[in-house]
This record gives C-alpha cells, sequence and structure tokens, in this order.
C-alpha cells in the first residue's frame, strides 16, 4: 500500500471581508397581502442591496437547515399572514407566520453569533404572528419584567386606527416612517432603543407611549443571548406591514416615497457596529449548490441547551457521530503546533484513483468539518485551507483537533492539530 504524505504550513491570517447588505429574506407568497412584502425585497434591491427571497408558500417552514451565515450578512423575517385569530391565546403555531421554537431556537444561535436580524411584528390583532414575538423578545430580555403578552394592554401591544406619518429619531438617519393600525412596545418595558413611538390613537386611547421601530445592540440583549458583548448580535423590529399594502404603495406617492428611504436605513442600521463582530461564515462544500428558494443547508444550531419551552437542538455530537471502526485504526498521529489561521494542507493522491476524504475532527472525535470531499482521477495533489471554523461557519476556540486523511473510506493518515493562542510559545 502507497502512502499518503500530508505537510501543513502556517500562512498568514487573512483579515475577513464582509460583503454589507447581503440579506435573507423570509416572506408568505400564498397569501396576498403577506405577497406584498416582496415589495420591500425591491425596495432593498434598488437601494444597492443583495436580497435572497424565500417564500414559506402557506406553512410554517422550518428554518433550522436554512444557512443564516455567508454569504448573507443580515436575515430578514417579514412572514405575515392577513388573519386575525381573535383575543389573548388564540396564536397557532401551525400559522405560516407563526415564530416557534425553531424559529425562536435559530434566532437565539444568531444573535449569539453576530448576528443581525430583522422581524416584522403586527398589531395586537393578528395573534398567530404576534405570540411567539412576545415570548421571544422575553427570552433575550429584550423587554422588561412584566411586559404583558397578553394584549391589548398597557403593559404590551396594542393597535392604533388610522393611518400616520411619525418622526424617525436621527440616530436611524434623515427618514419618516408611514404606518397605518400599528403596534408596538411601552417604552417603559423596552431595554432597547425606540426610534419611532407614540403614545396617540391607541386602542382605548390608554395614552401608552409605544416603540412602533425599536433596535437592539450589545448589552440590551440578554437573557438566552448570553456572549461576551462585542460576540452578540443585532436586533430590529417594526410593528407594521400596512406601508406594504398596495393603495399605500401605490395610490399614495407620499407613503411609498417615506417607506422606501426607511427600509434602506434599517440594513444599514444592523449592518453597523461599534464591535468587530463578524457575522457567522461558511465556505460552501465542494459539488454543494443552492438555488433563489433554498439557501446553503447547515447542521442543526449550535446549542447544547435549548431556552426554556424550547425543543433541544441536537449538539454536533449527536449531529456527526464519533469517529469508529477505520477511522479509529490510525497509527499513532504526530502533532503539529501553530498560532496563525488559516492553516494550509497538502495532501497527495498518491494510492491513485479513488474517492478522497479530509475531515476535521475535535478532541473527542466528533466531525466538525468535512474539508474535502472529492472523486480523484489524474489529479496528484491538491491546497486544502482550514480557516479556523466548523461546518456551521462558526469560530472554534483554539485546542487541538486532528485532521483525517482517507480514500474510498479506507484511513490512510491522521495529524493532531495543537492550536494555540496567537503569541503564545509553542512547544
Amino acid at each position: 500500500m502507497k502512502r499518503i504524505c500530508l505537510f501543513l504550513f502556517l500562512s498568514t491570517l487573512i483579515p475577513f471581508s464582509a460583503q454589507a447588505h447581503n440579506i435573507l429574506f423570509y416572506y408568505n407568497g400564498s397569501d396576498p397581502l403577506g405577497n406584498s412584502l416582496l415589495k420591500c425585497v425591491t425596495v432593498l434591491q434598488n437601494a444597492g442591496n443583495s436580497v435572497m427571497p424565500i417564500d414559506v408558500q402557506g406553512v410554517n417552514r422550518d428554518p433550522t437547515p436554512d444557512f443564516w451565515g455567508a454569504p448573507y450578512d443580515q436575515v430578514w423575517d417579514a412572514r405575515f399572514t392577513n388573519v386575525q385569530p381573535g383575543g389573548c391565546g388564540t396564536g397557532s403555531v401551525t400559522s405560516p407566520d407563526y415564530f416557534d421554537a425553531r424559529w425562536q431556537t435559530n434566532a437565539i444561535t444568531y444573535l449569539n453569533h453576530c448576528g443581525k436580524l430583522f422581524l416584522l411584528g403586527e398589531n395586537h390583532g393578528f395573534a398567530h404572528r404576534d405570540e411567539g414575538l412576545y415570548s421571544f423578545l422575553q427570552r433575550v430580555a429584550a423587554v422588561k419584567k412584566g411586559y404583558s403578552s397578553c394584549p391589548p394592554s398597557v403593559a404590551g401591544n396594542s393597535s392604533t386606527q388610522n393611518p400616520a406619518y411619525f418622526a424617525v429619531s436621527p440616530a436611524l438617519g434623515p427618514v419618516s416612517f408611514f404606518g397605518n393600525y400599528i403596534g408596538g412596545i411601552p417604552l417603559a418595558f423596552l431595554n432597547g432603543t425606540s426610534y419611532v413611538h407614540t403614545a396617540a390613537d391607541w386602542a382605548g386611547n390608554d395614552w401608552v407611549d409605544r416603540a412602533v421601530v425599536a433596535g437592539w445592540t450589545g448589552s440590551q440583549l440578554g437573557g438566552w443571548v448570553n456572549v461576551p458583548v462585542c460576540q452578540r448580535g443585532k436586533l430590529f423590529m417594526v410593528w407594521d406591514m400596512s406601508m406594504w399594502e398596495s393603495w399605500a404603495h401605490e395610490q399614495d406617492y407620499r407613503a411609498a416615497k417615506v417607506t422606501d428611504d426607511f427600509f434602506p436605513a434599517v440594513a444599514a442600521w444592523l449592518w453597523n457596529s461599534p464591535c468587530s463582530c463578524a457575522t457567522p461564515t461558511v465556505t460552501q462544500d465542494p459539488g454543494a449548490t443552492g438555488s433563489a428558494e433554498t439557501p446553503l443547508s447547515r447542521a442543526s444550531p449550535l446549542y447544547q441547551q435549548a431556552p426554556p419551552g424550547l425543543a433541544a437542538a441536537p449538539s454536533a455530537a449527536a449531529a456527526a457521530p464519533a469517529a469508529t471502526g477505520v477511522e479509529a485504526a490510525y497509527d499513532q498521529p504526530e502533532t503539529v503546533i501553530f498560532n496563525q489561521l488559516p492553516a494550509n494542507i497538502d495532501v497527495s493522491f498518491a494510492d491513485g484513483p479513488g474517492h478522497y476524504q479530509l475531515k476535521l475532527l475535535d478532541e473527542h472525535g466528533n466531525i466538525m468539518r468535512i474539508l474535502y470531499d472529492a472523486n480523484v482521477t489524474g489529479q496528484k495533489d491538491a491546497w486544502v485551507e482550514w480557516d479556523g471554523k466548523d461546518k456551521r461557519g462558526y469560530d472554534v476556540p483554539v485546542g487541538q483537533y486532528s485532521v483525517v486523511f482517507s480514500k474510498d473510506g479506507r484511513v490512510f493518515k491522521k495529524i493532531v492539530l495543537g492550536w494555540v493562542e496567537s503569541g503564545k510559545a509553542t512547544p
């Protein structure tokens, strides 16, 4: 048997350069008003952004397989169904726009990894849409204790009765806001920043000052968003979709112009950050493809324990079984210590044609990522780069890893990688 030679050397770290305003956008095209959210896609694109629209097509799509990372640097959940089921507690988890446990788990994971998230809410009558949002806001400490998830309430969401134009905080730029039958979060219970608020025209004339448009960043998020402050993402919410209805956009030029200016400003706000936190990235596996309706898939969220009341997401170990059999039967591996990324691996296909794989394993033998996976015929060698990320596109901590090289399922070589912090001495 001919042996496979692997060589590893260290090159300088190439700074991450994200393409701003590349948006993954969910909407419900099966509902006439939900479909009107496509106008938002056009507005964002006309402002120079790249947008991938995802039509949930009248079902509550499971977002777990969807990759909320590069090339996307923002995720917008603008799903909407024009159904008002009734009073408090009438929201259905089967509604196409319900923000259920799967969406909440994805969102919490995303915000714990620098994600930039937009959520569309509505006035208190749309329980299908709002009830999942109420519980999510409480779980990420976006609202204070005492916030009511049973509206209308002076401590929770309500509804205005008329169309209106609203002043916008200068922090969002020189824009205005138009809405009709809007909802909002009482300022007294808001842990974030209000960019549009009003105390007028609410149901019952309760004169509660509510934030119709709000954003959260850094320490304004908490609860199950519990990573260091500069690793936390950004959250933005608008409690209205009426500006996208056809009458507002086609018959009222002023409303259309205000709306066209407002939402690109939201995308800019989501991107700008005082921290050097970057959106999770991923390298597409060889041979993987994406389409206009299906973003690149990923493994289950990087969550070892789900928030209370949510279904637990499988751990990385559950998603990728520990190496056994031939992968446990290599010769004593050599160890390479390094302190810079990316790590470049030179693989040689000296054993002839076949299906070759190069797997990255953690110290427990779990598959972290497949770095190379291809059928080889006449090629003699190839360079494979590891950028320090797992298969979900998330940065992994410094520590001990290994790379395993195989052909047609038969392991030839293993190298242990000792990744230490930059600047520290290596043995």
